[in-house]
C-alpha cells in the first residue's frame, strides 16, 4: 500500500493505493471492489491500478463526498460506469483506463465541475447506435478540464458542435479509434489551449476546417 492514514481508532481512511502491487486472496487471484468502501467517508484518493480487479464498479462509491482522485486503470473491471459518480463533487481525477467497461458514458459526469483529468480510454464503451456522444455536451460544465481521452472504445455518433464549448483550459483531446462520423465543428477554434488533438481512425469526412489554424498552441494533430 502506497499511503494509508488512519485515526488512532483505525476508522479514518484518507487515502489508499496499491500501485503495481497485486491484491491477492487465498482462494482466487481476482478481487472485487467492496461496496462498503463507501463507508470511508473521509477518503480523498483511491489508487488501485495494475491489479486484477474484476466485477462492476459499485454505485455506492458515488457517496464519497471528499474523494478527489479515483484511479482504477489497468484492471479487469466490467459493466457500466455508474451515473452516481456524478455525485463526487470534489473529484478532479478520473482514471478508468484499460478495463472492460461498456455501455454509454453517463451524462451525470458533467456535474463534476472540478474535473481536471478524465481518461477512460481502452474500454468497450458505446452502443454503436450513433447516440454515444451526448456526454461531451455534459462535460462543457467542467470548466477546469485539461485532459479528455476516450480513444479505443466503441463510441458512435456525430461529433457535436458543443465540443467547442468544452473548457478553454483543455490541452489534450483524444477521440481516436471509435466510430465517430460527421465533420469537425467550426467551434473547435474555441479550444485555445489545445496542443494535442487526435481524431483519427474514425469515420469522419469533409475538409479540414480553417478553425484548426486558429489553435496556436497545437503541437500534435492526428486525423488519419
Amino acid at each position: 500500500m502506497d499511503q494509508s492514514l488512519y485515526s488512532k481508532g483505525g476508522t479514518k481512511l484518507e487515502s489508499c493505493g496499491f500501485g503495481k502491487q497485486r491484491i491477492r486472496t487465498r482462494v482466487t487471484d481476482t478481487v472485487e471492489i467492496p461496496s462498503n468502501l463507501s463507508h470511508c467517508s473521509e477518503i480523498i484518493a483511491i489508487h488501485i491500478e495494475r491489479n486484477q480487479l474484476v466485477g462492476e464498479l459499485p454505485a455506492e462509491l458515488g457517496s464519497l463526498p471528499k474523494l478527489i482522485a479515483l484511479n482504477l486503470r489497468i484492471n479487469n473491471l466490467s459493466g457500466g460506469i455508474p451515473p452516481s459518480l456524478g455525485n463526487l463533487s470534489s473529484l478532479t481525477t478520473l482514471l478508468l483506463t484499460s478495463n472492460n467497461f461498456d455501455g454509454q458514458i453517463p451524462n451525470q459526469l458533467g456535474s463534476l465541475s472540478g474535473l481536471y483529468l478524465f481518461n477512460i480510454e481502452k474500454n468497450q464503451l458505446g452502443s454503436r447506435e450513433g447516440d454515444d456522444l451526448s456526454f461531451l455536451t455534459s462535460l462543457t460544465n467542467c470548466t477546469n478540464l485539461k485532459v479528455l481521452s476516450v480513444y479505443f472504445n466503441n463510441l458512435s455518433g456525430e461529433l457535436p458542435g458543443s465540443i467547442g464549448n468544452l473548457s478553454t483550459q483543455l490541452e489534450i483531446l483524444f477521440l481516436r479509434d471509435n466510430e465517430i462520423f460527421g465533420t469537425i465543428p467550426q467551434g473547435i477554434e474555441n479550444l485555445v489551449s489545445l496542443y494535442a488533438l487526435h481524431l483519427g481512425e474514425n469515420s469522419m469526412k469533409g475538409t479540414l476546417p480553417d478553425a484548426i489554424g486558429k489553435l496556436n498552441k497545437l503541437q500534435a494533430l492526428n486525423l488519419r
